[in-house]
């Protein structure tokens, strides 16, 4: 089902006649900026505002108040879905420069004037040349979502939990495996340290504990008692001789 929207582009502003300097004197209020057949709506009235009648979008023009009827036109949902202009005034509601004819089917970009001033002398269905108006607008048409679709679309956009089991999605995969890496990245490079540290020392000891260089001081001590030990038989054996020398010769 369509939203018709009449929005407002009156343009009387520019008209170099008298009437022109009405519009900045008068007030807003009844030149609606929007005039809307909404979804679930049969049908809105426009026209002067009284209390029989009382329109859904009272309107009037600053060119003469009497130019607008009390019931000037209906807007209503047709049978097929579509929105039609229906015409009751005295001055005539034009589509497209074009005095209504019982009713107009809307279309999008019509435009839609209400009053005339010569409205009086126009036959319903008669053509009219170009005039600035302000109650002047422009027809917009917008389809409205249907519950199928809202619910189609809302399905799609519902995501599940994956189950155990699942496959998880390549996106979210990616995204733990982004998150994985950062931790494991810092935990790796905290726990290689020492580890790189430990090893370092351990192969440093078992290096000195393989290739110990024998003690030096012993070795020396050895050959020095070695030393000591050919001195005094050295010794002994020169006293020896001396003594059996000086046996023989005396």
């Amino acid at each position: 089902m369509s939203t018709v929207t009449l929005r407002w582009i009156g343009d009387l502003d520019q008209d170099k006649r008298e009437q022109a300097g009405c519009v900045s004197s008068s007030s807003d209020q009844y030149r609606p900026k929007k005039i809307e057949l909404k979804p679930g709506q049969k049908e809105i009235r426009i026209g002067r505002i009284n209390t029989k009648i009382p329109p859904d979008y009272p309107i009037e023009s600053c060119i003469n108040s009497r130019m607008i009827s009390r019931n000037h036109a209906t807007i209503e949902r047709s049978a097929k879905g579509g929105s039609i202009l229906y015409d009751h005034s005295m001055n005539g509601t034009y589509v497209n420069y074009t005095r209504v004819l019982g009713g107009v089917t809307l279309k999008h970009g019509d435009i839609v004037c209400f009053g005339h001033l010569n409205g009086a002398n126009l036959k319903p269905g008669e053509p009219v040349a170009l005039f600035y108006s302000d109650l002047k607008y422009r027809v917009e048409l917008s389809e409205s979502p249907t519950k199928e679709n809202v619910t189609g679309t809302a399905k799609k956009r519902k995501s599940y939990p994956a189950q155990p089991g699942s496959t998880v999605s390549s996106t979210q995969r990616s995204d733990n495996e982004d998150d994985s890496i950062g931790s494991s990245d810092s935990e790796s490079a905290e726990t290689k340290r020492p580890k790189s540290n430990t090893t370092s020392s351990a192969s440093r000891t078992a290096n000195r504990q393989k290739f110990k260089k024998p003690a030096s001081s012993n070795r020396h001590k050895v050959e020095e008692d070695d030393g000591d030990s050919n001195d005094d038989l050295d010794d002994n054996s020169n006293s020896k001789r001396l003594s059996s020398w000086r046996f023989e010769n005396y």
